[in-house]
């Protein structure tokens, strides 16, 4: 089944937060994302999700 990807609006970013901070990949993303958003003049929207590296393999 073909999806219509005409109806398709925005850029979406997922940032990474690893010990309370954001990566640095992430934010070039973000600033991407802004910036491709600018040029398609839609919005742009990001997410984050945490890394705790404390207890892992326990």
């Amino acid at each position: 089944m073909r999806q219509n990807t005409e109806e398709y609006r925005g850029v979406f970013t997922f940032a990474q937060q690893v010990d309370g901070k954001l990566s640095g990949i992430s934010l070039e993303l973000i600033g991407k994302g802004k910036d491709l958003a600018a040029d398609l003049n839609t919005e742009g929207d990001s997410s984050t999700f945490r890394i705790r590296y404390k207890g892992i393999g326990r």
